[in-house]
């Protein structure tokens, strides 16, 4: 009875500090690379989306100072995304170079892919779109 009650002790202990550690893990991006291309990939979606206030936050604080939301919005309004994948990103240690391939309408039923590229940069522990006006 004794080695019972103790085995489920140490036992539910183990397991919560297992599923402690993983839930630490799930979702954490390891590299630069990773987490970049996901900051860029929900960027992109609110593009896609026509969410440009949404997009806006992920410009560079300092971006976001000489180019408004309003700016933003309005440039942006007659895009005619399809699709936007993040392929790549190669960083050094602050700024990284990511490649996005776009899926356009160049004419009404007429779509068409285009590999763009994309500065970001490594500001307060966060990845930021730099905006390049």
């Amino acid at each position: 009875m004794r080695f019972s009650y103790w085995f489920k002790r140490v036992g539910s202990f183990f397991l919560a500090l297992f599923v402690s550690g993983c839930a630490g893990l799930i979702g954490t991006p390891d590299t630069p690379e990773q987490a970049v291309k996901a900051r860029a990939q929900e960027r992109w979606n609110a593009m896609v989306a026509k969410q440009f206030d949404k997009a806006y936050e992920y410009i560079t604080p300092s971006g976001r100072v000489t180019l408004s939301k309003q700016l933003h919005s309005a440039r942006l309004s007659g895009a005619n995304w399809l699709s936007a994948k993040v392929t790549s990103a190669v960083c050094e240690p602050e700024v990284c170079d990511v490649t996005v391939t776009l899926g356009i309408e160049v004419m009404p039923n007429l779509p068409h892919q285009q590999a763009i590229s994309e500065k970001w940069i490594l500001s307060g522990g966060k990845w930021w779109f730099v905006y390049r006006g």
